[in-house]
């Protein structure tokens, strides 16, 4: 099986590269399952300072591999909710700082891989949203209460419940980008941010983000209960039958609401 997580180490900085660029770097079991084990190795490199996490050709994650849907049942969804979440979570609560470097297209699981990350440095031509409403479902593996968490309410539901991709300006004017640059500067920038962390107290910043991610944390566990419970109850829905039918046969969704 070829791989599609590459590994590399430039100095203090390692980066974490998702390459399917057949699939706009969906989001697979396989996929996770390396970006996993590549993290355990970043994790376990004392002369790793800092991590970024970014897509290949010219895209970060265009979202979950719909494919991997189509047999997905109510249970499995909230098992497969509850499986994934601890991925992103384990990303976000790493002791070593994390940027994510988004180009191209960074939608439903690519956007919460995102948020996952601790900065966000976009493209001028990235383009970032949850379009999982579009399916019949929502961005439930993690992706609904965290956005809320980092954003606030207001903002929160308006990507979650339209589904539109919105441009990296609109992603920086909430506060969900640092910067936006020129594709060509992506990389560098993204370094320029991972060096800073490099050169700062490995110890203080694992404090500083234990200490944050437990003021996050505040209160999630319930939302996050509610969360998986609704994800199955998407799956469980003719609705969702009918999207994920529809995006794979590429036409528009006859949604039934039940």
């Amino acid at each position: 099986m070829t791989a599609v997580v590459s590994f590399t180490k430039i100095g203090a900085v390692a980066t974490l590269r998702i390459d399917r660029a057949a699939a706009r770097n969906a989001m697979s079991a396989q996929v996770w399952s390396e970006l996993m084990a590549a993290l355990t190795t970043a994790e376990a490199d004392t002369a790793i300072r800092a991590i970024i996490v970014t897509g290949a050709g010219g895209n970060f994650v265009a979202g979950a591999d719909i494919k991997e849907f189509v047999a997905v049942d109510g249970p499995t969804a909230e098992a497969r909710s509850r499986q994934i979440t601890g991925h992103y979570d384990r990303l976000r609560r790493s002791p070593k700082p994390t940027v994510a470097a988004i180009d191209g297209w960074c939608l439903g699981a690519g956007l919460e891989l995102a948020l996952a990350c601790d900065v966000r440095i976009a493209s001028d031509r990235a383009r970032l949203g949850f379009p999982e409403i579009k399916l019949g479902i929502f961005p439930g593996t993690g992706g609904t209460v965290l956005l809320q968490k980092l954003i606030g309410a207001a903002a929160a539901r308006e990507i979650a419940l339209l589904g539109e991709p919105m441009t990296a300006e609109r992603a920086h004017a909430l506060g969900i980008v640092r910067a936006v640059v020129p594709a060509t500067d992506l990389e560098a920038a993204a370094r320029d941010i991972a060096q800073k962390f490099a050169a700062l107290s490995p110890f203080a910043i694992a404090k500083a983000k234990s200490v944050l991610d437990a003021m996050l944390d505040a209160d999630m566990s319930a939302a996050r209960e509610a969360e998986y419970r609704a994800y199955r109850a998407c799956f469980e829905s003719a609705d969702r039958v009918e999207g994920v039918a529809a995006f794979i046969e590429k036409r528009k969704p006859d949604f039934k609401g039940r």
